[in-house]
């Protein structure tokens, strides 16, 4: 469990400690970080949170949400950037590097090469292992300034694999092994090979949005408001990682909702069926999807808040994930 004393000092290491552990890897918005950081540790804003520990409050480490971090930095940046973000700081140590080769031709082209490694375990330093695909870095119009491939070693071509713009060849689907993976990048645009830096750094951030993301446990929580219906009503959607349905090989991964007060959900029959004991649902390709209003009550004094109902879904989730061997950190 991560936890952070409440001092200003200690937030201050907590951010350090994240700074370098991405080592420039994702783009490290400073104030977004201090405001997902304070969102994770319960507070609205980063301000609210530094207030109350001036103010004398707190004497006990608090726990800190990475989903609720990582919910709250997604809104600055993007999902991946931000469920990738949610790895490091839950541990994950992700390097990256990138060696240069002698110049080459492909197709009366000269391009300039470079061998990617890299390497990526868990906090306690265990070599971390799955699938992900290799990132694209196609523009609009179809022109590829520059491609990442993975080695021979390190590609997947299993039922379901990937391949680039599904032409049967030239695989995408890319496994980390024993920590590791192995790949090329080849700059063809001219003004990238004059100033590579630009590109490599955009090549460490795709590879590290897809690799973090593609191997992460965590499943993520979304409060919506669905089209059609009063402002009452709610969409709750969740969606299950990659990592965790290939773990359960095309079996249903089935949870239960516990009894909220004052809270009354709708859900299709593919995604859950209403029992005695509540309700038992369960995901559709890697997402479930409800509808949950206030019963009874006006939604600004509903006694579970919608953020409760997230940590209550969240928590089934987990619950099965535990049941199964498997503890992320919520």
């Amino acid at each position: 469990m991560l936890t952070l004393e409440p001092s200003v000092a200690a937030f201050a290491a907590l951010k350090q400690n994240l700074r370098l552990a991405n080592g420039r890897i994702l783009p490290f918005l400073s104030a977004k970080i201090d405001q997902a950081l304070a969102r994770g540790a319960g507070a609205f804003t980063w301000e609210l949170l530094r207030a109350g520990w001036t103010g004398g409050s707190g004497d006990f480490p608090i726990p800190l949400s990475i989903s609720a971090f990582v919910d709250r930095y997604a809104e600055f940046t993007d999902e991946q950037t931000a469920v990738a973000m949610g790895e490091i700081l839950s541990g994950k140590r992700l390097v990256i590097d990138f060696e240069v080769h002698a110049p080459t031709r492909q197709h009366d082209l000269e391009t300039i090469t470079y061998a990617v490694h890299v390497r990526l375990t868990e906090a306690d330093g265990t070599p971390c292992e799955g699938r992900f695909t290799v990132p694209s870095f196609v523009e609009a119009a179809g022109h590829e300034p520059y491609r990442l491939a993975s080695a021979y070693t390190h590609k997947w071509d299993g039922p379901g694999a990937e391949t680039r713009r599904n032409n049967g060849r030239d695989l995408v689907s890319a496994l980390v092994r024993a920590g590791t993976w192995e790949g090329t990048f080849f700059i063809y645009d001219r003004a990238h090979r004059d100033a590579p830096a630009e590109a490599i750094t955009a090549a460490k951030a795709g590879l590290a949005r897809s690799i973090l993301t593609a191997l992460s446990l965590r499943p993520r929580c979304f409060v919506e408001k669905p089209a059609g219906f009063s402002s009452r009503v709610l969409q709750v959607r969740m969606t299950l990682p990659r990592a965790v349905s290939i773990a359960w090989g095309g079996s249903p991964f089935v949870f239960t909702i516990p009894e909220l007060e004052k809270r009354h959900f709708r859900i299709e029959g593919k995604y859950g069926l209403l029992l005695e004991s509540g309700w038992r649902c369960s995901f559709v390709e890697g997402e479930w999807v409800g509808l949950c209003q206030s019963n009874g009550v006006a939604e600004h004094l509903n006694p579970t808040p919608m953020p409760a109902v997230k940590a209550a879904l969240l928590n089934a989730v987990h619950t099965t994930l535990q049941a199964n061997g498997v503890t992320v950190q919520a």
